[in-house]
């Protein structure tokens, strides 16, 4: 096991490892042995950071305190661990997307409804 593993392991044993850091810290060693020609890490999917990002810049825009600096990154630090944690995860409502009903049949129900109900007057 790498050394920078074996730190997080024993120090954020709690803290989820994302697939953008298990690929630093497990396979970067042997791509730069490998494959590196000079190129870093260019070919590993940036995906995950910049989603990261994104949520970083809305949580700091829209949900964290203004007035001091360092109460907003705890708040977007405190939100972005709340978001990789598996039991918090699974409490997360998922919303489906379901189209919207065609309501046209019921018009035309309520519209034989109300005429075959109709009382004339005399």
């Amino acid at each position: 096991m790498p050394r920078d593993l074996r730190i997080h392991f024993n120090n954020f044993s709690w803290a989820h490892v994302t697939p953008t850091l298990h690929k630093l810290l497990v396979h970067a060693p042997q791509i730069f042995a490998d494959h590196n020609d000079g190129f870093g890490l260019e070919e590993l999917s940036e995906e995950g950071l910049e989603s990261c990002s994104k949520l970083f810049r809305r949580y700091r825009e829209r949900l964290s305190r203004k007035f001091n600096f360092e109460d907003n990154v705890k708040d977007v630090f405190v939100r972005l661990i709340s978001q990789s944690d598996p039991i918090l995860a699974s409490f997360r409502n998922i919303t489906k997307n379901d189209p919207e009903p065609d309501l046209s049949e019921l018009k035309s129900c309520q519209d034989i409804l109300v005429n075959s109900l109709s009382i004339t007057t005399l």
